[in-house]
């Protein structure tokens, strides 16, 4: 064999592992910058599901929040509404108490405003403020609306309903920070 055909076989060999080499950086870089995009593509999507799921919840509160305020036992016949007078009778039920499957239910009087939150039993009904249906718990969240509440009433010797602002807020659990 001749010499120079031999270092050309050579070199040319070099220049081939050389190049497989080359490609093969290349094809672990392009392997591991789609691992990249990958991962960061997941921790995008499990964001927005958390988010979702958040949202879901929230808007599952609100809409139980009206479903509450327009059920049979506490309705004042109007929509949206809650009678006073049954509301005082139902929190001492604790039977209700997971039948919403929720972390906390209160309602409040806006109208006549004060300062200091006075609770309602049927001793001091109805010059109260605020409903605890079910206490809350520390690490729940709230998402209220504004309800009408009313209540049976009489001037004169007159019964009639009087309607008064208020407002009731669903506790639930924090998703966000899980």
């Amino acid at each position: 064999m001749k010499p120079e055909l031999s270092s050309k076989c050579i070199r040319n060999s070099k220049k081939s592992q050389t190049n497989i080499k080359e490609m093969i950086f290349v094809l672990i870089f392009i392997f591991f910058f789609f691992i990249i995009v990958f991962l960061f593509y997941i921790t995008t999507t499990m964001s927005g599901i958390k988010t979702s799921v958040y949202e879901s919840q929230k808007d599952r509160a609100l809409m139980l929040v009206m479903r509450i305020a327009d059920s049979p036992e506490l309705s004042c016949g109007a929509g949206n509404s809650i009678d006073m007078d049954k509301l005082v009778i139902f929190k001492e039920h604790t039977i209700y108490k997971n039948f919403w499957k929720i972390d906390g239910l209160v309602i409040k009087k806006l109208l006549p405003y004060s300062n200091e939150t006075i609770e309602c039993t049927i001793g001091n009904y109805p010059n109260c403020n605020t409903f605890t249906v079910i206490k809350p718990i520390n690490d729940s969240v709230a998402d209220a609306n504004f309800v009408s509440l009313c209540r049976t009433d009489t001037k004169n010797g007159y019964n009639y309903k009087r309607w008064e602002l208020g407002r009731i807020m669903i506790y639930t659990s924090d998703t966000r920070n899980e």
